[in-house]
Order: structure tokens, then sequence, then C-alpha cells
């Protein structure tokens, strides 16, 4: 493809309002447009050219389940223009919630490259959505907020201002609802942050550093709190596990 054919085409994509990329034969993303990006839940372009768009956009069902590429009717219409020309799916966003669309596909021309014209439109809901698809892409939706938290909590444990309520306002939910996201995977926001600084409490000890020190870099807010809660996790107290990581380290 020449430099002129994509410039225009990018141009022309760029000034739809409806979210639309291109793609080759592959499926692979050859540009996209930013009402695709907002859409979709990406800052730029970069995040997703060169990605299969199938991988990207529609790697699973509502219910969580793998969706297989050979299934994916928008991959088909690379192939089958004529017979695969648009219908409803459902999207999945960057942050993993679900979004149900209306798609259509058209051929275009580069040059000598046959492309793939994709475009959207954000649905309400589809029509022929039961209640139960309703509630597994509501479901679909909190364990990606559960699986995004625990990140945070990962990153952030050693901080002692982590709290549920601050969590929950780094990820723009309310409070009730990341409860709900945790709830539903068995545990809860403030339970997964004193595991976590437990977690990392341990691997400071192992790491040799004394037990104040793993107390100021592990989120505690007092001594005694972080014993109590240490032993009643690991079943001994931490002096014990540094002491046996010390006299393992200096065992001949």
């Amino acid at each position: 493809m020449s430099t002129a054919a994509i410039a225009v085409a990018r141009q022309v994509i760029g000034s739809m309002d409806q979210a639309a990329w291109v793609i080759d034969p592959t499926g692979r993303i050859v540009m996209i447009n930013r009402s695709a990006l907002s859409v979709l839940g990406y800052r730029t372009d970069d995040d997703v050219v060169g990605c299969c768009s199938h991988a990207a956009f529609h790697h699973h069902h509502i219910d969580g389940e793998p969706y297989e590429p050979s299934s994916c009717p928008i991959l088909h219409a690379t192939r089958r223009p004529l017979r695969y020309r648009g219908g409803t799916e459902w999207m999945i966003r960057r942050t993993g919630t679900a979004l149900p669309v209306s798609w259509s596909a058209s051929e275009l021309q580069l040059d000598a490259a046959k492309l793939m014209l994709v475009t959207l439109t954000v649905l309400d809901r589809l029509d022929d959505e039961p209640f139960a698809v309703r509630e597994r892409a509501s479901a679909l939706e909190r364990r990606a907020l559960y699986e995004k938290a625990c990140d945070l909590i990962a990153v952030q444990a050693g901080d002692p201002d982590l709290a549920p309520n601050a969590i929950a306002h780094q990820l723009h939910v309310s409070l009730r609802h990341l409860q709900t996201a945790f709830a539903e995977a068995g545990t809860s926001p403030a339970r997964s942050i004193r595991i976590a600084r437990l977690t990392r409490a341990a691997n400071l000890l192992e790491s040799g550093l004394t037990v104040t020190e793993v107390i100021d870099q592990s989120g505690f807010a007092d001594p005694s709190t972080f014993r109590r809660a240490f032993r009643r996790h690991f079943g001994t107290p931490p002096t014990a596990l540094r002491a046996t990581t010390v006299l393992g380290r200096t065992a001949p």
C-alpha cells in the first residue's frame, strides 16, 4: 500500500463518527479511528494496530468462555464478504466489560491490497437478549472489576492508606459495587488487602529484612496488629520466620 493511499484511508475513517477500523485478510488491525478507541476503552491506536482484532476485542463470550477465532463472523467476513456482511455481537472492552453492538463489514481496496472496513454501532441491548444473558454480561463485568482491583492491591499493598473505599475511588465504582464483585469471588476487598500485605511481609522477611523494616514496608498500621495478623494467617510469629530464614542462610 502506498503512503498516499494509507493517508487517505486514515483521513476517511478518522472523519467518521461511527466506530471503525480496517483489518487485513488475516484479521490484523491496520488502522482504527478515535471513536472505536473510545468505545472499546483504548487510548491510542498504538495499543491495537498490528494486533488481531478478534484477540483484542472479541476474545471471550459474555459467559466467560473463550470465543474461538474459527467461529468469529468478523474474521469470516475477510474471507467471505458476500456471505458475512454484519450482525450483532458482544465486544469486550479493554476493561473486560461486555458491549452489545451491531457490526458491518465492507471491502476496502487500497492499491492492490484488499482490506475490510469494520464499523460498530453500540446498542442498549441485543433484541434477542434473554435475561440470563444480561446477567452473565454483568457477572463478566464484575469479574473483570475484581481482577483489576486485585492487580491494584498487589501493587499498592505497602501503602498504609490503601483501603476498600480508596480502591473503589481509583476504579471509579461505588464501594458497594466493588464489595459485590469481591463477594462473588468468595472474599472481600478488606480481606484481600490484608492477605496481600501479609504475603508481602513474608516475602520481605525471607529477603532478610528485620521485622521493624517489614512493618514499615507492608502497610500495617502498628506492630501489634501486624504480629497478630501474621500469626493468625501463617501459624507462626514473624520473628520465627525471619529466624528460620537467617539460620538457613548462615548454615554451612
